[in-house]
């Protein structure tokens, strides 16, 4: 065990299982204390914290849905730092887990909901994907993901499977390295997130609320590029991350 003390506040948190998503990223399912009253909505994050790590905490998006309680699941990129200790875990290990936080969370209304994100972005997404199929939510949802590579779009199987029950799923590559066929999936797009794209999928957005999260700028050019194509200026829920 890692965690000896669990600081005010905190959960301690044991690592149950790992999850390899492409090369260089995994997915830590992380089982809170039986009986613990944990409840978050989808979007919201938690603050992990590895203690004897040289940077010892960091937040992280919830990646599952607030119906499988229980256990919360994070998904990182080995980009050193936390995540870089976090990389060579093995499960068993105990961390300390601190909210839900945050207040970007999907918000349950009858407009068409448009989720938007490329890289680790998608973690959050996932969760709020999730949520409205299996709550049975009767609103349009479509999810527009891109990521280098098609060996790095994260969850492609879980979202191919929740296109079975429903999901618009857009998906788009910036390169070409283990380029799968065209298929129902996936119709050899690529290229980054851009406003362009979401309007030759869906036409009208005037009826659209967008869930959005990744990095600043990327935000906020493609907010403005969906603003300019008839996107409502007050249909943006946004979570900015840090341009690294």
């Amino acid at each position: 065990m890692l965690a000896q003390m669990t600081r005010p506040g905190a959960l301690a948190a044991v690592v149950s299982k790992i999850v390899p998503e492409g090369p260089d990223a995994r997915l830590l399912r992380l089982e809170l204390p039986e009986g613990t009253a944990f409840e978050w909505r989808p979007g919201q994050f938690v603050e992990v914290e590895l203690p004897g790590a040289e940077i010892p905490s960091r937040t992280f998006s919830i990646a599952n849905p607030p119906q499988d309680s229980g256990a919360v699941e994070i998904l990182f990129e080995r980009k050193g730092g936390l995540a870089e200790r976090l990389f060579d875990l093995r499960g068993g290990e105990t961390l300390q887990v601190r909210g839900p936080l945050g207040k970007w969370a999907y918000r349950d209304e009858d407009r068409r909901a448009v989720l938007l994100a490329s890289g680790t972005g998608i973690a959050p997404l996932r969760s709020m994907v999730s949520y409205v199929l299996e709550k049975g939510l009767p609103n349009r949802l479509d999810l527009f993901y891109a990521d280098r590579t098609p060996g790095r779009l994260l969850f492609r199987r879980e979202f191919e499977a929740a296109a079975e029950r429903g999901l618009g799923l857009h998906l788009s590559v910036l390169g070409a390295e283990g380029l799968w066929e065209p298929g129902q999936w996936w119709d050899g797009r690529k290229g980054p997130l851009s406003a362009a794209w979401v309007r030759a999928e869906l036409g009208d957005l005037g009826d659209a609320a967008f869930y959005m999260c990744g990095g600043g700028r990327q935000i906020d050019a493609l907010r403005a590029g969906l603003e300019a194509a008839g996107a409502s200026s007050d249909a943006f829920r946004v979570e900015k991350w840090g341009d690294y």
